[in-house]
């Protein structure tokens, strides 16, 4: 088994009842009882009839008892080989439940393919029905069968067991999004899971750049160093390159802004007014000292050069 396989499971089993606040829950692999070995990758069970409308697609989708979940990961195959196989894993479900409950047994529950996008090839040989963001209907079964575009789902916390499964740029967003959201230790399974450190580390500080401020930058740099100390920590040294050439840039790009405040100005920035400037683009970015310039006139600019840059608000 994969580490990013696993490590999507593990979020589905620890993340499905709280998000769903109860309506839902996770049931792992478990051998299908028709005396053969057959093993699906898991089960989402709902718990609470009344509130499954309440959910965001796909949740709200498990409109039956019990879901078979059939996760494709970022590489995995999804040909026509691994769609049977669900299927047969899908059959088998109603072979172990008509017998142990004979006739009460109705065929409404739901096959769900989880992947990071829905295939050419079936729609070349289905039916496709999108019935929610991210979220298609395939063929005409007895029983739903839903295909789950995770690259498709917007970024909603609510459906990041989903979205571990993007893949390719919707995949970088989901990092650079959810960094911001989990506590070190869930960021860390998933750098393992993705092997994060398989890329540069300037590459790898991309995922979480497009920073505000120099206090999220530096958040965001201690993050990717702590995940290189604990899986690679040889390319500790690149990242210190890394970051020496964003700062030796950063500082290029704060002396090509202050001789430009000084052409607005109309005469030589002084030691203050210098200073101001480096505090508001460690404070609030250099996008803040581009707009002054642009936007403000000259009698603005120095009135906002000499105001007190505001405290940002304690958490």
């Amino acid at each position: 088994m994969g580490k990013l396989d696993a490590f999507a499971k593990a979020v589905f089993a620890e993340e499905t009842e709280s998000i769903t606040g109860g309506v839902c829950r996770w049931e792992g692999p478990r051998e299908i009882d028709i005396g053969e070995h057959i093993w699906p990758d898991g089960f989402i069970l709902r718990a609470n009839i009344q509130n499954i409308g309440d959910l965001k697609a796909p949740w709200s989708l498990l409109t039956s008892g019990t879901a078979l979940v059939e996760l494709k990961m970022p590489g995995d195959h999804m040909g026509p080989y691994e769609w049977f196989r669900a299927l047969l894993r899908r059959a088998a479900l109603d072979v172990e439940r008509s017998k142990k409950q004979s006739k009460k047994w109705v065929n409404h529950e739901p096959l769900w393919f989880v992947s990071p996008y829905l295939p050419d090839w079936i729609g070349d040989q289905y039916m496709i029905t999108n019935v929610e963001r991210g979220c298609y209907r395939i063929g005409r079964w007895p029983y739903p069968v839903v295909w789950i575009a995770a690259n498709e789902l917007a970024l909603d916390n609510s459906l990041v067991p989903f979205l571990v499964a993007r893949s390719g740029r919707p995949r970088a967003a989901f990092v650079e999004w959810i960094v911001r959201r989990r506590q070190s230790a869930w960021v860390f399974r998933m750098a393992q899971a993705y092997k994060l450190p398989d890329i540069s580390t300037e590459e790898l500080l991309k995922w979480f750049t497009e920073f505000e401020n120099e206090e999220d930058e530096q958040y965001s740099i201690e993050l990717v160093r702590n995940v290189i100390r604990a899986l690679s920590p040889e390319l500790e040294g690149e990242l210190d390159a890394a970051v020496a050439n964003r700062t030796a840039l950063k500082r290029k790009h704060l002396e090509v802004l202050t001789r430009m405040f000084g052409l607005k100005l109309e005469r030589p920035i002084s030691e203050d007014e210098r200073e101001a400037l480096r505090q508001r683009s460690a404070a609030e970015g250099f996008g803040a000292l581009e707009s002054a310039l642009i936007e403000k006139t000259r009698d603005e600019l120095v009135a906002w050069l000499a105001q007190p840059i505001e405290a940002k608000p304690t958490q």
